[in-house]
C-alpha cells in the first residue's frame, strides 16, 4: 500500500487526516488562528514573507549600479599589467643593462 504524502512537506501523512503532516497541520491551526485574530498585522506579515521568497532577486542588491569602465590610457590596469610583465623578463626593452 501506497503511504500518503504531505502536500507541504512531503513527510507521511497519518492515516484519517488531511493531506498535511502532524508538523504543517498545527502549523495550519497557528495561522488559522492568527488571521481570526490579528487580520492585519499577519497580512503584513504573510505577505512580506510571501514576496521575500518569492522574488529573491529584490534582496540582492549591487553596491555599484554601473560596471567600471577604465579610462584608456598609460595608466589603465591591462597596460600596468604589460608594463610589469615587461619589466619582469630578462631581456625586456623596459630592463637597463645594469639590471641584468
Amino acid at each position: 500500500m501506497k503511504k500518503e504524502l504531505c502536500s507541504l512537506c512531503q513527510r507521511p501523512v497519518a492515516p484519517g487526516t488531511e493531506s498535511l503532516c502532524a508538523t504543517c497541520l498545527q502549523m495550519e491551526h497557528q495561522i488559522n488562528y492568527l488571521i481570526a485574530n490579528h487580520t492585519q498585522r499577519i497580512r503584513k506579515y504573510l505577505g512580506g514573507k510571501f514576496n521575500e521568497t518569492a522574488d529573491q532577486k529584490a534582496g540582492e542588491k549591487d553596491r555599484r549600479v554601473n560596471t567600471y569602465h577604465p579610462p584608456s590610457g598609460k595608466h589603465t590596469p591591462d597596460r600596468r599589467k604589460k608594463i610589469r610583465r615587461l619589466e619582469n623578463a630578462n631581456d625586456g626593452p623596459k630592463k637597463r643593462a645594469t639590471d641584468i
